[in-house]
């Protein structure tokens, strides 16, 4: 916390190679301190100043999923402000929480100026403001995700690593990360070389397990889960180019023809696609340590395995896969155990679960609604009828999506394109209030198709921290559109003092003065 308050304590019993305190994200533009801003001292040059910040954190546990306590509470009196957190993620967000409660005094610089023919005049220091505040603040879901999708177009560590901060700053802890589909495999499996040697883009847009592992460990630094996906038995073509044979080839309708280099899922039928997916999944065990682990399962064509000869005849000799549907059950069935047999939480999206009504996924696999598009009643349907086919202690249990970039509009326009799609944005939530305890949250999906590095982040935020809040806050303080846009765009200058290319969300200045003004500072 450099130059922002003069001191900080830290109490409890944090272990050997924990994560700090001292490595969390803190900056602040250059001040000589913190000017205490009381309810009682309006006069902000008169008020008393907080030198120092307490951070207590109760449990040494380290661990991060879905039963971390999040949970802080940070009371800013002068001359010492308090933190407290059973777990330093905990704490990690109350100082972020801190750095929001923070503004620059009006009329005080903070930074390099303009003179009037564009010279640079000397950098000033300043004063912050702050004000006496309470506050207890616990997230409302555990699981706060941000999709991003390197398969489509390839993201720079650089970009990935921005997108990591904007999710910190945002509390957003779940990076979601779509590493392979059709287009390119730039995963660089050192199992499976072939793969990514084949499968990417080039040699230069590959991932190196080194490279994941940092990714891992900037995320964790941050509270935030990388859970990984590998996306089959559809969006996999890139696949195919590393392991010919892998992939089914698809035939005429009357199936007595091959189609010249038409290929569509992989070809569940053969024996070695289940070993060449254990090696793979041994391996990203061991990279990713997260509980968690995504299958995908998403937008499978049953047309190419029905037009096939051969799978077919698989069909009809094997009477509990007589269909395609069947066929992608099982297939789904037994990547799940492999899953669970790494010690893995498996993930899949909703289409897995309807094609088998719920008989396709593993007592503990986690379901992914995705199309609100298209069924405003998915999730309620879903969580309706997953409570009511497992009994017992064993539930699934289901995630939120929701897309980032199907529409041109500012980020704010995003939360409300329209009656029927602000409908559906209201009620993503709420709709499944009758099955609410197997709701563990939801996330907002960066999809890459037309997104890279040139684009992705203001692509993303601050519309992803409009999700952010709708996770993290209380039901009722997140239902008007209007009142969170206030909020969006101050935070989103926020994010740009942060170094975020945030996109704005509507006419206005990160440097207005007055009552209206989304943040005050002379510094961006």
């Amino acid at each position: 916390m450099r130059a922002v308050l003069e001191d900080i304590e830290r109490a409890g019993g944090l272990g050997a190679g924990c994560v700090e305190v001292d490595d969390a994200v803190f900056a602040l533009p250059n001040a000589t301190a913190v000017e205490f801003d009381s309810l009682n001292k309006k006069k902000h040059r008169h008020g008393a100043v907080l030198r120092k910040l307490k951070v207590q954190v109760q449990q040494p546990d380290q661990s991060l999923g879905l039963q971390t306590d999040e949970s802080y509470s940070l009371r800013v009196a002068a001359p010492t402000a308090l933190l407290r957190a059973k777990t330093v993620y905990g704490a990690l967000h109350g100082l972020e929480t801190l750095t929001q409660l923070v503004r620059g005094a009006r009329g005080c610089a903070l930074g390099e100026e303009l003179g009037r023919r564009g010279r640079r005049r000397r950098k000033r220091r300043g004063v912050l403001i702050i004000q006496e505040t309470l506050i207890r603040d616990a997230p409302r879901f555990p699981h706060r995700g941000l999709l991003i999708d390197s398969a489509r177009h390839f993201l720079s560590l650089d970009t990935i690593k921005a997108h990591l901060d904007a999710m910190a700053a945002s509390k957003l802890n779940v990076l979601h990360w779509h590493l392979t589909d059709d287009q390119s495999f730039p995963y660089g499996s050192e199992a499976l070389p072939e793969l990514p040697a084949r499968g990417a883009f080039s040699a230069r847009e590959v991932y190196s397990l080194d490279e994941v592992e940092s990714v891992v460990a900037y995320a964790r630094a941050r509270g935030i889960r990388v859970v990984p996906e590998f996306d089959t038995p559809g969006h996999a073509l890139s696949w195919g180019r590393g392991r010919p044979g892998l992939l089914t080839p698809c035939f005429d309708s009357a199936g007595a023809h091959a189609l010249p280099g038409v290929f569509g899922p992989i070809d569940v039928t053969r024996p070695d696609a289940y070993g060449l997916v254990w090696a793979l999944f041994q391996e990203a065990a061991r990279v990713f340590p997260d509980a968690a682990l995504h299958l995908g399962g998403d937008e499978v064509d049953p047309g190419c395995w029905e037009s096939n000869p051969d799978v077919r005849r698989w069909m009809r000799e094997h009477g509990s896969a007589h269909s395609a549907a069947a066929l992608q059950q099982r297939w789904e069935l037994r990547l799940q155990g492999l899953a669970t047999a790494l010690g893995k939480t498996p993930i899949l999206w909703e289409e897995a679960f309807y094609r088998g009504r719920g008989e396709g996924l593993d007592a503990h696999a986690v379901v992914q609604v995705w199309k609100w598009w298209r069924d405003r009643e998915g999730a309620e349907a879903a969580t309706e009828e997953a409570a009511g086919v497992t009994q017992g202690t064993a539930r699934r249990q289901f995630l939120g999506s929701g897309s980032l970039w199907a529409r041109n509009e500012t980020s704010y326009e995003r939360l409300r394109v329209g009656p029927e799609d602000e409908a559906v944005w209201r009620e993503m939530l709420d709709r499944v209030t009758a099955s609410l305890e197997l709701v563990l949250g939801g996330e907002a999906c960066l999809w890459g198709e037309f997104v890279d590095d040139s684009n992705a982040l203001e692509r993303a935020w601050p519309a992803a921290a409009a999700v952010a809040e709708r996770l993290w806050s209380p039901a009722n303080s997140t239902q008007s559109v209007v009142e969170a846009e206030p909020r969006l765009a101050e935070h989103r200058c926020r994010l740009v003092r942060c170094g975020i290319p945030a996109a704005p969300i509507g006419p206005g200045s990160c440097f207005q003065q007055g009552p209206e003004a989304p943040f005050l500072t002379a510094s961006a």
